[in-house]
């Protein structure tokens, strides 16, 4: 998984990281079946037996690990997985606004974060549509007291 984080704020990358593991699977996944805190089906694959434990990893941050097939690693390498589209800076960047509701960029001002313009005509030349005619067939029976 590339890892270039160049522009990234590494203090919310940190808090990224420092998210509850548990916590963000239940925000991707709602209809996960955790046993307690620490143990799971992994929701990324067809798993009938809780093979995916979250732990905390020596350097003190949240980790996962999927025992059937050996994948491990932090909050960030979890969303890659659920979303391999994503780059890892893309990937840090979505979980901070998901999780923490900020730009995960030192200067969002550098990140073009506008819409396109939609392509409007202006009032002069757009056609007006007129009402449909009232079917004379329907009637509408007005209940007056």
């Amino acid at each position: 998984m590339e890892r270039n984080s160049a522009g990234l704020d590494e203090s919310i990358k940190d808090r990224v990281k420092r998210y509850p593991t548990a916590d963000l699977i239940r925000r991707l996944f709602p209809d996960v079946k955790m046993r307690g805190r620490a143990s799971l089906c992994n929701p990324l694959r067809d798993d009938r037996h809780p093979s995916m434990s979250l732990y905390v990893g020596r350097d003190g941050y949240p980790k996962w690990k999927d025992y059937a097939t050996g994948e491990f690693g932090d909050n960030i390498d979890f969303f890659q997985k659920a979303y391999p589209e994503y780059t890892y800076d893309q990937a840090v960047d979505k979980l901070a606004w998901m999780l923490l509701g900020m730009s995960a960029y030192q200067d969002p001002s550098s990140k073009d974060l506008t819409l396109p313009q939609r392509n409007r005509l202006p009032v002069s030349q757009r056609v007006r549509i007129p009402a449909p005619e009232p079917d004379p067939v329907l009637k509408i029976v007005r209940n007056e007291p």
